[in-house]
């Protein structure tokens, strides 16, 4: 029986609202050492994912008005965005709970991203990271075991 995403992820999660400030997204990453999170409506609907590059990042290339503007903006002369939903990436990609992890791993790789939203009928009930399945990897609980071949014996002519 395969790994599920179910059987990885991280049920704790923190989540941002889109009407989250920015200054409040960085308390969270900083407190809880992490890179990521999911934005949710008041229904704990996902809405779409914002993580450091989007705060670093802003809303560069995301249309004239915010073209050459970052967070670090708002502190300067001048407005950037101020809020999640004004740098969270929608929709977000994710995964229902059924999902095999080398699927996961698949979808992580050709997307390049680092996490991933998981949810039970459109709700949010967890993530999984890269850093999950470097765990479930590490502790042999990910794909089957290649048997070791048998050291061969050197030859006597």
């Amino acid at each position: 029986m395969p790994l599920l995403a179910r059987d990885i992820m991280t049920r704790e999660i923190e989540t941002a609202t889109p009407s989250m400030p920015i200054d409040d997204l960085c308390e969270i990453f900083q407190r809880k050492n992490i890179k990521g999170v999911p934005v949710v409506d008041s229904a704990g609907r996902l809405r779409g994912i914002v993580t450091e590059s989007d705060v670093v990042f802003g809303g560069l290339g995301r249309g004239e008005q915010h073209r050459l503007q970052s967070p670090a903006e708002g502190r300067l002369p001048g407005r950037g965005p101020t809020t999640v939903g004004e740098i969270m990436t929608e929709p977000a990609v994710s995964a229902e709970e059924e999902t095999p992890v080398e699927k996961l791993a698949e979808v992580m790789w050709k997307m390049r991203i680092h996490r991933l939203p998981i949810c039970r009928k459109g709700r949010l009930t967890g993530i999984v990271s890269t850093l999950d399945i470097c765990q479930a990897l590490a502790e042999g609980r990910l794909g089957e075991t290649v048997p070791r071949k048998p050291a061969r014996r050197k030859s006597s002519c």
